[in-house]
Parts: C-alpha cells; structure tokens; sequence
C-alpha cells in the first residue's frame, strides 16, 4: 500500500463583484474622499473637500430616472443629469449656465416655489411646476427642491428633482371622466335622460337643506300621465316609452333651467321649484298645462289602425318656507298625496 497523500483545500475565490459600473465609481470615490474633515483644517483643504463632496454628488445624479437639475443660489444652472436633457429636451451644454427660471411654464407661481427655497433654505416637495420644452410645449411636472447649505448660513447649491405627472394627470382625467359615467348610470333615468330617484332625493336633500337655512320657499310638483296605462295596454310598451321620453322633453321646455326635474317610476314625474311662491307654482302648473300637453299618433296593437293620444299630467303640489319646510320623505308623500287627490276630484291640480 502506498504512501497516504493529504488532501489540500483550494483557497476560496474572491466572490465577483455585483456592482453596477456606477456604483464601483461611487464606491471608489467616497474610499478616496474623507467623509469629514478635522476641525482644525485648512481653507484650502476645506475648498477642496467641498469640491469632491460637489462631484460626488454630481456622479450619483446620473443614476437617478427623475429630472435633476441643480442651480447656484441665483437660480443658474450648473449641473444637469440626463433624465433633465430627456425631460427638457435640450442639451446639457445649452442648459448649464442659464437660468432654470427661463424653462418654468406657468410663470410666477412656479418662480416662487425655487426662489422660497433660496430664500428660506428650506425644502418642498409636491409643487405642480411647469417646465417649457424646446418646441413651447408644457409639460407637468411634480419638483421637490432641496438647498444644499454649508453650515447653516452659506447656501452652496439648489438641487430640483422633477418628475413628469403628464401621465398621472391624463390618468386621472380619465378617471374623473368614468367616474362621471358611472354616476350617471346611477343617478340618470335612462328611458327620459332626467334624474332618477336616487339622484333627485339626493338633489332634493341638497335644495330643501338651503330652503330651510335661508328660510326660503320651496315647491315640489308631483304629476303623473293620464292615459299612460291605456298607451301601454292599447299600443305597446315602446309606444308609452315614447310618452314617456316626448313628456320629459316637455316638461324641459316648459320649467325653468334652475327646477330639478326627475322620474320616480312608471309615469310619475317630481320637479322641484326653489324659491317659488304659491302664485308663482300656480303660474307655472298653468304654464304646464298649456305647454307639456302631448299629442301623440300610435298605431293600436290588434286594429292596426292609428289613434291620436293625449298625453297630460295630473299635479299636486305641496310649497313650504323655511323651517316649516318637511323632511324629504314627508315632502314627497305630501306632494303625491296632493296628486291623489287631484285625480280623485277630476281636478288637473292641487297646491296643498
């Protein structure tokens, strides 16, 4: 058996660096650069330290995605990244030494934002500011300023971080358009174009609250369509919805542009008349009763043969002032009990 041999161990590898180019740079430079300086240093050294501290951040702002220009304490540029040369689209070269108030959009406002910052040596963040491109366009932008200061008083350079918001802004106006859909599905009767009731209660709540605050009158008209059930047996449903929608329109017409006009159910129909005395909603039931009559020609169902409808409301009204002004339940069961009975007398209105 021949001689044992001794198993030696190979010395480990130094493990490979996963450093970015950028990084390994920055590495390399804060080795080289004393992080703080003794108290008792020169001001040479001092000059010298502040220099390599300005590269040192020079050099990190070239990594950032954001915008990055930094200015003198008058405002005149004297570092951009290239995230700023993108944004701005212009050159480092035509930026640096210029002043960064030249390349705001919205004028004074986004002025003051900077010039607060120089002024007070403090920091902001969240400013909306407008930056101009080459070609005029203005684009949105979101700046946090930050002063770089030695000691407390001497103010050495104005760092600006501008993110572009044209994409969150369009994504937000997008969104305020849906949501502007969407409550209309809920509070918009579809077959009429009028509120439905979730959205005329929720009307009603807002205008009664004022009425009551201001001690105002309030009038709440209550109506539903005579005939309308015989339209529906005799002619079908697409004709009653045609009542339906040739009322609305008439009731548009014949209201002013400040009543809230709504549809319930079926064929009953509310609108609201704020700050209308009882003569002034007995004017307008009469105005109603003239204007919001519709004639309508329908082809019946098993005749085959046309007839000529008459499309026109039974009212009842209910007007209060002030504090006497009743909740909103209240308010519409009194109407429609005005309404009531109005059918009941065979009389076209009723102002309780």
């Amino acid at each position: 058996m021949g001689p044992m041999r001794h198993r030696t161990t190979r010395p480990p590898m130094p493990p490979s660096s996963s450093l970015s180019p950028i990084e390994s740079s920055t590495q390399r430079v804060q080795s080289s650069y004393p992080v703080r300086l003794p108290p008792d240093a020169s001001q040479e050294a001092r000059r010298v330290f502040q220099g390599r501290q300005l590269r040192l951040h020079e050099l990190l702002l070239e990594v950032l995605c954001d915008a990055v220009v930094v200015t003198d304490h008058q405002g005149i540029i004297t570092h951009v990244n290239p995230a700023a040369e993108q944004m701005f689209e212009r050159r480092r070269c035509d930026m640096e030494g210029t002043s960064i108030f030249q390349y705001l959009g919205g004028g004074k406002q986004e002025e003051e934002v900077i010039r607060e910052s120089i002024e007070t040596r403090q920091r902001f963040r969240d400013r909306y500011v407008g930056i101009m491109r080459s070609d005029g366009t203005i684009v949105s932008t979101m700046l946090a300023v930050s002063p770089m200061c030695i000691g407390q008083d001497r103010l050495v350079r104005i760092v600006g971080v501008f993110r572009d918001v044209t994409e969150l802004e369009t994504a937000h106006a997008e969104l305020a358009r849906v949501n502007r859909q969407l409550e209309a599905l809920i509070t918009v009767d579809e077959k009429t174009g009028l509120l439905n009731e979730r959205g005329f209660r929720a009307e009603l709540t807002r205008i009664s609250r004022e009425a009551r605050r201001f001690q105002e009158p309030l009038a709440l008209l209550y109506m539903d369509l005579v005939a309308f059930k015989r339209v529906n047996d005799a002619y079908g449903h697409d004709a009653g919805d045609v009542a339906l929608q040739t009322f609305a329109g008439a009731l548009r017409s014949a209201l002013y542009p400040t009543d809230t006009i709504g549809r319930l159910h079926g064929d009953e129909f509310v609108a609201i008349l704020p700050r209308t005395s009882r003569e002034g909603v007995r004017a307008a039931i009469e105005k109603l009763l003239r204007d919001a009559v519709c004639r309508l020609a329908f082809r019946h169902l098993y005749h085959q043969t046309f007839d000529e409808v008459v499309i026109r409301p039974t009212i009842g009204a209910i007007v209060r002032v002030g504090t006497d002004i009743p909740d909103d339940g209240e308010l519409i069961r009194l109407a429609d009990q005005a309404m009531y009975e109005s059918r009941m007398q065979d009389d076209p209105y009723i102002i309780s």
